[in-house]
């Protein structure tokens, strides 16, 4: 009576419990192995449910493990995920992609609780290869810094990344509307690259660690005509050239602003701030404000004799 109960065991479906009383399969037996459906139990709570072959994890499953709470569905060979899959976090984040020896390798998409996503390649669970990452913040009004550039809500990089950092050829615009495109090295601009501000400013050229290689320290603004009365409520031209300490012009280029003639507390902040005049030229900048001339204008304005340098801030 025993024999056949054997023989029923180990060729179709049934229930065993293993010596140490950590492990319990019921499913499908072929030849004495799980084979076909079946589902393993383990004595913390952790699961798998789906395919065995001969006696293996393998083939398309469900995995449960408890000390994380995480899950997996998909492919696995040998007991490790392998192939295809969707792994779902504890916290929500969530990847689906391919999987090589329980890591993620090979093309996949990582979407975080937070909105952050990243679509591209893996190896040995690191960004590796071609992405695209796009970051969010877990907190209104919240960046975060990495190196020397702002990550927050929308800002976008599409590129190389080497274990996990972003290296190689690269574009990243930022939710501002900075744009910078060309060489990275451990997360940092390094080599070639050009970066369009916000404020119109453009660098072409050699990057070091995040940083140009010839910094400017100066903020030339010149008047298209002079002297350059700037009135309230009326626009205006200058030309805004960047040089450094030596009075050369670096390669950032020079851009004519058109904005509006500032309001009185700007104006305050303005008289309160470092202004210098140019070697080249003694004529100082002035400001002068209403009733200081009786036929001014309801308002105030600054007159531009030539040149105005400022000093950048670092």
């Amino acid at each position: 009576m025993q024999f056949y109960y054997f023989v029923y065991l180990f060729l179709g479906y049934g229930i065993y419990t293993y010596d140490n009383k950590f492990f319990k399969y019921e499913g499908e037996w072929k030849n004495g192995q799980k084979h076909g459906h079946g589902k393993l139990i383990l004595g913390d709570g952790s699961f798998y449910e789906g395919e065995f072959q001969n006696g293996e994890i393998t083939g398309h499953g469900y995995k449960y493990f408890a000390n994380t709470s995480n899950t997996y569905s998909g492919q696995l060979y040998m007991g490790e995920l392998q192939g295809q899959g969707v792994m779902k976090y504890h916290n929500g984040d969530i990847y689906q992609g391919q999987w090589n020896h329980n890591k993620r390798e090979g093309h996949g998409v990582f979407r975080q609780v937070d909105g952050s996503v990243y679509q591209g390649y893996y190896y040995n669970h690191k960004r590796h290869g071609e992405g695209t990452q796009i970051y969010k913040t877990d907190a209104v009004g919240v960046t975060v810094m990495i190196n020397q550039t702002c990550f927050s809500n929308g800002d976008r990089y599409d590129g190389d990344w080497v274990n996990d950092k972003r290296q190689g050829h690269g574009e990243a615009r930022l939710s501002e509307g900075t744009v910078y495109d060309g060489q990275w090295r451990n997360d940092h601009y390094h080599g070639h690259g050009t970066m369009v501000h916000s404020s119109g400013v453009t660098y072409e050229g050699l990057w070091v660690s995040g940083y140009p290689a010839k910094m400017a320290t100066k903020l030339v603004i010149k008047s298209l005509t002079s002297p350059y009365e700037l009135i309230q409520g009326q626009s205006f031209d200058i030309e805004v050239t960047l040089v450094d300490d030596e009075g050369e012009i670096t390669e950032e280029s020079s851009k004519k602003e058109q904005e509006s003639s500032k309001t009185e507390s700007d104006q305050q902040k303005l008289e309160n701030s470092e202004v210098v005049t140019s070697s080249d030229d003694k004529s100082s900048a002035k400001t002068k404000k209403l009733g200081d001339e009786k036929s001014s204008p309801p308002g105030m304005y600054i007159t531009l004799d030539s040149v105005l340098v400022v000093n950048c801030l670092h």
